[in-house]
């Protein structure tokens, strides 16, 4: 009986000793109150893009040291905008597109704290998500007017500045995810139909992203 006890206990503290226990604290606040940004990680640092404040669109751009938990304010965004797709590639920053249904392919560079304009998105859209795949920029679907969403896959290759179109996705879709794995690409729900009707969407789609070469419709 004893042996058991001690087991029991034994276990009971092993158990213990490797549960895993999310804590959460509030750390360095905002300067102002945001809404529509998005967010990225990059050597270990927050880059935030701010969106839209409750009264207009924002410029403003900022950086996280969670080390010393201390924001720090960057140079502004060309063409602020809210509900764009953002990445992280070779050490760059990428917003692309956004509100209103902006075309703008803006890249970031933290060695020199500093945007630029590259070669515009051939379909200017907003609501739109991302993957990310070697140097290149995979962005599927999203909003082209109030009323009409669109199939386009369009790729970006950040090392030769080009765009290039590769198959359109199955169904047309707003806001939904992006993400890659290894070579693939999978779309994962969203909205679908025109405004204001718009209805969420429960599937799950993934491509290749070698041998995806055929033109969207």
């Amino acid at each position: 009986m004893k042996r058991i006890l001690i087991l029991t206990l034994f276990c009971f503290f092993v158990y213990s000793a490797f549960a895993q226990t999310i804590v959460w604290k509030q750390v360095a606040s905002l300067p102002v109150g945001y809404n529509g940004g998005e967010a990225v990680s990059l050597n270990n640092e927050i880059y935030f893009v701010a969106g839209r404040t409750k009264t207009s669109k924002s410029a403003s751009f900022y950086k996280l040291n969670p080390k010393i938990n201390q924001w720090e304010k960057l140079a502004d965004v060309p063409k602020p905008t809210t509900n764009f797709a953002l990445a992280v590639v070779n050490e760059k920053i990428y917003a692309i597109g956004g509100d209103l249904f902006q075309d703008a392919n803006r890249e970031y560079n933290p060695r020199t704290n500093s945007w630029k304009l590259l070669k515009p998105m051939p379909t200017p859209r907003q609501h739109i998500n991302c993957g990310v795949y070697e140097n290149k920029i995979y962005i599927a679907g999203g909003l082209t007017s109030w009323k009409n969403i669109t199939k386009k896959h369009e790729v970006f290759n950040t090392a030769t500045n080009t765009w290039s179109e590769k198959a359109a996705i199955p169904y047309l879709v707003q806001n939904a995810t992006v993400v890659t794995v290894d070579s693939l690409i999978y779309v994962i729900g969203g909205a679908v139909g025109g405004n204001p009707n718009w209805d969420n969407y429960a599937e799950v789609y993934e491509g290749e992203l070698i041998t995806n070469d055929s033109k969207g419709k």
